[in-house]
């Protein structure tokens, strides 16, 4: 009996997502399986037809692990690097396929253990050619869920992303895509503190929502190496640390949504909106037809209202793919 598999590319549901309403920003809930299902009636031989299972280990330094706005409060560190994928991929149509995966991995702090985490959760996304040959364009949406357990338990939390991504290869070298993505993070009870009090705000600085926009081009330099730029714009909610002394002072000029006494660094975190960029350059080099090395640098540059951050990120990465 011939299947028939719905492709309907529903944009509204991502679109619903409202940038600001107030001080809220709101999505509508469960959109992203929205996107997911795409439209015209056509017959398929729907099966599973290929295991996931990649493993990476790799080293982590950031020049400003605080996002601090004060470079009295800058804090760096290293870190360790662990993650792992299992899943499948089903076949819907010739063009179109799902890939269901479960996702684990950890960090490992060097000086601030109590950043140390490990995040399991479970990724879906249907990944869709108009039609065939390398050059064709394609599109794809995701949807994420996880749990991320951390030492500081004020870090833990829910995780949830969706989104949606548009690509194309323009020459036997060279490939770009776009892609929105919305996330939420549903953090752990902060500490309450005189300051909650004092100036009447909440606690609960990890319960964070962001919206990004990113664009990523990949050239192939030789067979073996691979060079992807990126660079994602990102609006929402972030937290960032300062000391008792210069909390005063991020208060009279910042809008701050939530502080908590810090666990990690000392003095205060607190949560506020604004934007974010994000610029990375990464350069990989196949060992064998599974294994690779990755070097990637990236740097970031956080703004409020009065105050911004910068951090610099370099890593290490070898990843195997089965």
């Amino acid at each position: 009996m011939k299947r028939y598999i719905t492709h309907c590319i529903a944009f509204q549901g991502v679109s619903s997502v409202i940038r600001e309403t107030g001080n809220r920003v709101s999505c509508a809930g469960t959109s992203a399986f929205l996107i997911m299902l795409l439209c015209v009636a056509q017959p398929a031989r729907a099966e599973w037809v290929e295991w996931i299972a990649d493993a990476e280990v790799g080293l982590l330094y950031n020049d400003n692990l605080s996002q601090s706005f004060f470079e009295s409060d800058e804090r760096s560190d290293s870190a360790f690097l662990p993650s792992t994928a299992l899943g499948r991929y089903y076949q819907l149509t010739d063009t179109t396929r799902l890939r269901l995966t479960a996702n684990f991995w950890g960090r490992a702090y060097n000086t601030f253990d109590r950043l140390n985490s490990i995040t399991g959760g479970v990724t879906a996304g249907v990944r869709h050619k108009f039609g065939f040959g390398p050059d064709v364009p394609w599109i794809r949406a995701d949807a994420y869920v996880g749990y991320r357990d951390v030492r500081d338990d004020a870090r833990d939390g829910v995780l949830y992303t969706m989104g949606l991504r548009v690509g194309k290869r323009f020459t036997p070298r060279l490939d770009g895509s776009l892609g929105y993505a919305y996330s939420v993070r549903n953090g752990g009870d902060g500490e309450v503190t005189m300051k909650n009090t004092m100036f009447g705000t909440s606690a609960e600085v990890f319960d964070q929502k962001t919206q990004a926009l990113s664009l990523e081009a990949n050239f192939l330099i030789t067979r073996d190496v691979l060079l992807t730029a990126g660079y994602s714009y990102q609006y929402g909610d972030f937290d960032s640390m300062c000391s008792a002394a210069n909390f005063e002072t991020v208060w009279a000029s910042e809008d701050v949504k939530a502080v908590s006494v810090d666990g990690v660094f000392g003095g205060f975190v607190y949560r506020i909106r604004g934007t974010r960029s994000i610029s990375s350059l990464n350069l990989s080099y196949a060992l064998s037809g599974h294994a690779s090395l990755n070097l990637g640098y990236q740097y970031q540059s956080g703004k409020g209202d009065a105050f911004g951050y910068n951090s610099s990120i370099v890593q290490a990465v070898f990843m195997y793919r089965y």
